[in-house]
């Protein structure tokens, strides 16, 4: 794969003759494809064809590196291709992401969040594999070698819900990006038709794989055996889902004491602010009204005579005023 690849190339106008379209076939498609062999090929050497007994120094970065490698490469496509082809080779891409992610013998430890992007591309390729064997026509090539890459995305969802379902379906953190190194994938968008929380969605895409490989046993006997054997393998885990389900279901349905609990503290706790709040506002208006009887009395009080120097060390005498009151701030609390 090691070789300079052709330019990609437009084909002309088409051209009319006798009712037949003539014209060169495009080779933008044959680029790109091309382009993913060369990346595929390159992880696929140093992660399977490579002395296994000898680990990838920083493995991690290594796998997130041809992940962005493939991003990259997908971010470049025109949207002058096919839909269908498009589409094959979005699927192509998904597949990758797994097949990299996924533990090998250079690559033996996967993180929590390796896990959550297999588990996504995973359920993105078994949604879109099942609408196109499930179609009445596809619009791109497809053959048995398809059904044996639905029962290895089925194994591989199968691995992650059997060994981190808890950490899936309670979330995991994005990793931090290291300085120099590329950065961990970003989760894929779900595709529209992938609703509901993960526990209904896990069991979706579980039940989609059977139904997948049962719709190519139509054509290809074999891929019979490849349903048995993936009913098998993922018997234990579906019942593990559908047991989560019924006790979400409960949980949503019994009362929940200590909630309540917490729900009337805090509206007896509102409710006191709010009687201190009226209490307050009592005590200013009655304050104010005291502070205006004041300067009432004092506006009708006369003016004070001039005291002879004699006198101004007599005790001060106060007229018309309730010291009380002046002491109390006015009104009774």
């Amino acid at each position: 794969m090691s070789v300079e690849l052709p330019a990609p190339t437009r084909p002309p106008p088409p051209v009319f003759s006798g009712g037949a379209i003539n014209g060169p076939p495009s080779t933008e498609a044959s680029y790109y494809l091309f382009r993913l062999r060369q990346l595929q090929s390159y992880w696929y050497q140093n992660l399977f064809q490579t002395d296994p007994s000898k680990p990838i120094p920083d493995s991690l970065s290594f796998i997130w590196q041809v992940c962005l490698n493939m991003r990259e490469w997908s971010e470049s496509l025109p949207d002058s291709l096919p839909v269908g082809i498009r589409e094959m080779l979005e699927l192509e891409l998904r597949y990758s992401y797994v097949y990299c992610i996924a533990p090998s013998a250079r690559t033996p430890d996967v993180t929590d969040y390796g896990r959550l992007l297999i588990y996504e591309h995973v359920i993105f390729y078994i949604d879109r594999i099942h609408d196109i064997t499930h179609a009445t026509t596809n619009t791109a090539f497809y053959t048995y070698h398809d059904a044996l890459r639905v029962y290895f995305m089925g194994s591989q969802f199968v691995a992650v819900l059997r060994d981190a379902a808890d950490a899936l379906f309670s979330g995991v953190r994005v990793p931090l990006s290291m300085p120099g190194k590329a950065p961990a994938p970003p989760l894929p968008q779900r595709d529209r038709n992938s609703s509901g929380d993960n526990l209904q969605r896990s069991l979706r895409s579980l039940e989609r794989v059977g139904l997948t490989l049962k719709k190519y046993s139509e054509r290809w006997e074999d891929a019979l055996s490849l349903m048995g054997s993936f009913e098998i393998m993922s018997n234990s885990v579906m019942e593990d889902l559908k047991a989560r389900i019924v006790r979400n279901a409960e949980q949503m349905q019994q009362p929940q004491p200590h909630h309540q609990q917490q729900q009337q503290l805090h509206q007896q706790h509102s409710q006191l602010l709010q009687q201190q709040a009226h209490h307050q506002q009592q005590q200013q208006q009655q304050s104010n009204q005291a502070n205006q009887n004041m300067m009432y009395q004092q506006q009708r009080r006369p003016l004070p005579q001039q005291v002879p120097p004699q006198q101004q060390q007599q005790e001060v005498r106060w007229v018309d005023v309730d010291v009380a009151q002046i002491i109390r701030g006015g009104g009774q609390i």
